[in-house]
């Protein structure tokens, strides 16, 4: 199974400056800056505080420049430009704003610090000079909190800064401003009291055309926006990408229970965002979806596990869903090269709805315990080469890939999935996608009652592969037991005999990944290699044999 995720909040170690090793997610390349940099990388460098480049003070935390404690007796602002341990700064800001050069590592103690309205960060850093913004308590984080019916939004604005260990509370926020780079939110929790209500869109947006932004090993819950009137609840997302967007990373971050969507990019955005990476959450328990995929390019969701979605007054209960504002091609708008990549999603109404979408690669994801479908296609009309691959669906309430409304959309791909005790059909396809549909060495699977494969205006009972095949599109399906390894306990891995081993085949999609990233994703959920018999396996794992 892939890497398992704690339902408590996230604590994440920074030790040393680049020394920390980082293992992406299948399909998603390692960030540049923002994971493994951490202010240590200052212990034998010098600063200039305006006298010349002197050694960075240390009162135990490591290196420092900028000292803040709004609790020590002796903090003030006045004429105390930087702060120190015996007579630190009351806060970071000068009035709403502070502009850190190059190097400059803020070490933030006390708390909690009270803001209404906006303050601004503006960093001045480079790579080989990052500036660190820092909390340090012993125990929790330190807070910033706006207060009820209050609001606060920190704008992060600049290049190559880090901001970690914060606790923001009760109508407080992250924006990171338009045109800024090299910006890592990390290791921060952002929530508020059951009873607070915020009117923002959400709780960490990156602005326009930002680029090479990291969002990593958050806890960001409880996050709730009411519509006034009728006083109902509206959209308050967890992580939110802005239009023309490049280079996102949203990695090991808990998120849930909040308004909206976990995470949502981006709502017919022009120029989408491109090069976005969602991989190792744990997403759950948001009023919409754990991910919503409207107006994006080249996004790899990958190795999530995301739980706990149902329908409400604007959702229909998707863990997943592509395209939610459909496809067109002219405005443009609408997700384009998409690959949901080996992600556990259970206990939601529907696993993936695909609503519109041109190159999507749904690949190699445990799909189970649904009270609706393992895949929707709601396909827009104008949607293009959607290939279902290597997925293994099991105990869905409804069918495990199911079609019936709009047609139009060309080149549907089903291969080498396992679709296993579904209380619907196992495949339904309407006629109006019928023609462009295949699904080749697929197996059906069922504990009581019979295998439904309905194609179009057939609907078969069906005893023998025989009959599935000699459909339109359809060969080297069959009817048998995966042999899961405990399907009682959620491990769908596989081991002989199954009816699953070397019968699959390989799919050009982990080819098109390459020619597209240079990056092999020729293995299965738990990211052994593929090929491992005479032939693939069928399903997200390759079979103990």
């Amino acid at each position: 199974m892939p890497r398992k995720l704690a339902l408590a909040p996230i604590t994440v170690l920074f030790v040393s400056s680049a020394v920390i090793a980082y293992d992406p997610p299948i399909g998603i390349p390692a960030p540049t800056f923002g994971i493994d940099e951490s202010h240590t990388m200052y212990s034998d460098d010098t600063y200039d505080f305006g006298a010349g480049a002197t050694a960075y003070p240390d009162a135990g935390n490591g290196p420092y420049t900028h000292y803040v404690d709004n609790t020590h007796p002796n903090a003030t602002n006045t004429d105390n430009l930087f702060g120190s341990p015996d007579r630190p700064r009351r806060d970071i800001f000068d009035r709403f704003s502070r502009t850190l050069k190059a190097g400059s590592v803020v070490e933030i103690h006390g708390g909690p610090y009270n803001y209404t309205g906006w303050r601004r960060i503006v960093s001045e850093g480079t790579a080989q000079k990052p500036v660190f913004i820092r909390a340090v308590a012993s125990g929790d984080k330190v807070r910033t909190q706006a207060g009820p019916g209050e609001r606060h939004d920190l704008r992060l604005e600049g290049s190559y800064l880090i901001i970690e260990g914060q606790d923001y509370y009760d109508g407080a926020f992250f924006r990171i401003w338009p045109e800024s780079d090299h910006i890592a939110i990390r290791s921060c929790e952002i929530h508020n009291p059951p009873s607070r209500w915020l009117t923002i869109g959400s709780v960490v947006s990156v602005g326009s055309s930002c680029e090479d932004i990291v969002v990593y090993g958050n806890h960001i819950h409880h996050n709730r926006r009411l519509k006034a009137p009728p006083d109902t609840p509206d959209d308050l997302h967890g992580v939110n990408i802005g239009a023309g967007a490049e280079r996102v990373w949203v990695l090991d971050n808990h998120i849930h229970h909040n308004s909206g969507d976990a995470f949502q990019a981006a709502h017919r955005a022009i120029p989408a965002p491109r090069f976005v990476y969602v991989g190792d959450n744990e997403f759950h328990n948001d009023r919409e979806n754990g991910v919503d995929l409207k107006s994006i390019e080249d996004v790899v969701v990958s190795q999530n596990v995301i739980y706990g979605y149902q329908a409400s007054a604007t959702s229909s209960g998707d863990a997943i869903v592509v395209g939610s504002n459909g496809m067109d091609p002219e405005a443009p708008y609408g997700p384009r090269r998409s690959w949901i990549l080996f992600n556990d999603i259970r206990n939601s109404r529907t696993g993936i709805r695909v609503e519109g979408a041109i190159d999507c690669w749904i690949i190699g994801n445990t799909i189970h315990d649904l009270d609706g479908n393992g895949i929707t296609l709601d396909i827009d009309p104008d949607s293009d080469n959607v290939n279902i691959v290597n997925n293994t669906i099991v105990r869905a309430g409804g069918d495990g890939i199911h079609h019936h409304w709009q047609s139009g959309a060309t080149n549907i791909s089903i291969e080498s999935n396992i679709i296993s005790d579904v209380s619907g059909d196992h495949v339904e396809i309407g006629a109006g996608l019928l023609a462009e549909v295949t699904m080749r060495n697929c197996l059906f699977h069922t504990k009581g009652t019979e295998v439904v494969v309905s194609w179009g205006k057939d609907r078969l009972v069906v005893q023998s592969a025989a009959r599935v095949n000699a459909l339109s599109g359809c060969r080297g399906n069959g009817i048998g037991d995966p042999g899961f390894v405990d399907e009682a306990s959620d491990d769908f891995r596989i081991r002989g005999p199954s009816a699953a081993i070397d019968r699959g085949s390989k799919s050009k999609a982990y080819d098109d990944f390459y020619r597209l990233y240079s990056i092999n994703i020729k293995v299965d959920y738990s990211g052994a290699l593929r090929g491992q018999g005479e032939a693939w396996d069928i399903g997200a794992f390759e079979g103990e044999r």
